[in-house]
């Protein structure tokens, strides 16, 4: 047991030197898991960011070309409006706690995401 930690240790160790930049040149290796993470959100546009991950991925996969979601936004007539001529449906609107529950095409998500009332897109809970 005691060899094991150690090697552990040495392997978490090494994990992190090489994640730290490096002293000789000031070049970056690897960044810390962390910061992958902010840097990939740094390349998402505006409307991108409002769209939860799983969202996101589901955009990039073949296959479904339609899913609920869930949409936190001020809810108004001009929304819903929006969501049907976005190809969606709106199955439930909730105003007095700024969500609305629709099915939409994976393909209009971030046109309706790049409206100023919308908030976020996720799946439904």
């Amino acid at each position: 047991m005691q060899r094991f930690l150690t090697i552990t240790a040495c392997a978490v160790f090494v994990i992190l030197t090489i994640t730290i930049t490096s002293n000789s040149g000031g070049r970056e290796v690897a960044p810390p898991a962390s910061q992958a993470g902010q840097d990939a959100k740094a390349y998402l546009t505006d409307a991108q960011k409002k769209i939860g991950s799983q969202m996101l991925h589901s955009m990039g996969a073949s296959g479904d070309t339609e899913r609920e979601v869930s949409v936190r936004a001020a809810v108004s007539d001009d929304l819903e409006t929006a969501i049907t001529e976005l190809g969606g449906s709106v199955l439930a609107s909730y105003p007095k706690y700024g969500a609305i529950e629709a099915v939409l095409p994976l393909a209009s998500l971030e046109v309706l995401a790049e409206r100023d009332d919308v908030y976020a897109i996720r799946a439904p809970d």
